[in-house]
């Protein structure tokens, strides 16, 4: 889980520069990675414990689907087809029911090769950046 862990920082300062050390962004992963552990090693399969981590990863599943929807958002007009149509499957796809933690980190790994292509600093180009930047 460590990869995903890394995976997940780089996708959160890649589109949300400013919370960097975000507490919340990185409880909501801890919440997954204790659930996680404790089914794995848990002596009894007891179905709280399948619960408990169903429940952490869906609100970490949502947290990525939302990261992603707004890097999308981001650089829409940029995406070539092939980008774009994979985005959007991906959001496609945690939007549903997926719980599987080792799909969860080939997803966010997936969508970090697609945003380090593309510069989500900078504003997109537009007749009325050009306008506000002339009046300024």
């Amino acid at each position: 889980m460590e990869k995903l862990v890394n995976s997940y920082r780089y996708l959160i300062k890649k589109i949300y520069p400013a919370r960097i050390y975000d507490v919340v962004d990185i409880n909501l992963y801890k919440e997954v990675e204790k659930a996680h552990f404790k089914l794995e090693h848990s002596l009894v399969k007891d179905e709280s414990l399948f619960l408990s981590y169903r429940n952490a990863l869906f609100f970490f599943r949502k947290h990525i689907s939302n990261a992603i929807k707004d890097g999308f958002g981001l650089i829409r007009n940029q995406l070539d087809d092939s980008d774009k149509y994979q985005l959007e499957a991906t959001i496609q796809k945690l939007d549903g029911s997926l719980y599987d933690i080792n799909e969860l980190e080939e997803i966010v790994s997936y969508s970090n090769m697609i945003f380090s292509s593309y510069d989500l600093d900078m504003p997109l180009y537009s007749k009325n950046n050009e306008e506000l930047s002339q009046s300024a």
